[in-house]
């Protein structure tokens, strides 16, 4: 490189350098970040909606269910969480992985049996719900419904679980 190149590049980028410093930091009225909004002026946040509800089903009437082969078990929690335990005959679909799969495969359920999800429990049970919306509006299946009180409740009642490829009879 000759060193008239250099010399017009290395002006060039101090040019640059000095207009663009004057541009910006000339102007000091005008603040590098936006202030917060007032909170008595109209808020453009949105407001927060109640999840929406779907029908609960018993740990009871699960174990009837299954004990009749007309259900379709989905565990909404991780495959590390699924592995260690999980209810017996029941597949592994990861809630925050739901929507991706489902758009590139199909899930192992007959859409016009009783499909039934379940996470860890609690009294929210935000990730079967939401899987059991996607299994509804992106799967298609009929009849959704959570398991009350998740894979805790199916502990407390000493149902059978399976992990490591093992059933357990409790």
């Amino acid at each position: 490189m000759s060193a008239a190149l250099v010399r017009d590049i290395a002006l060039l980028g101090g040019l640059t350098l000095a207009l663009s410093g004057a541009a910006f930091g000339v102007h000091s009225d005008f603040p590098f970040v936006a202030e917060p909004p007032d909170p008595s002026e109209d808020s453009c946040e949105a407001e927060e909606l109640p999840p929406e509800q779907l029908p609960r089903l018993s740990v009871a009437d699960l174990r009837a269910a299954i004990a009749e082969s007309r259900v379709s078990v989905v565990d909404a929690r991780s495959s590390e969480e699924f592995q260690a335990g999980h209810i017996p005959g029941a597949f592994n679909l990861p809630a925050h992985e739901a929507t991706g799969i489902l758009e590139v495969q199909s899930v192992p359920v007959d859409i016009n049996d009783l499909v039934v999800t379940y996470c860890d429990g609690g009294e929210a049970c935000y990730l079967s719900e939401y899987l059991a919306i996607v299994l509804r509006d992106q799967a298609q299946c009929k009849t959704v419904k959570v398991l009350d009180g998740g894979w805790a409740a199916w502990v407390d009642a000493k149902a059978p679980i399976e992990a490591d490829q093992m059933t357990y009879a409790r």
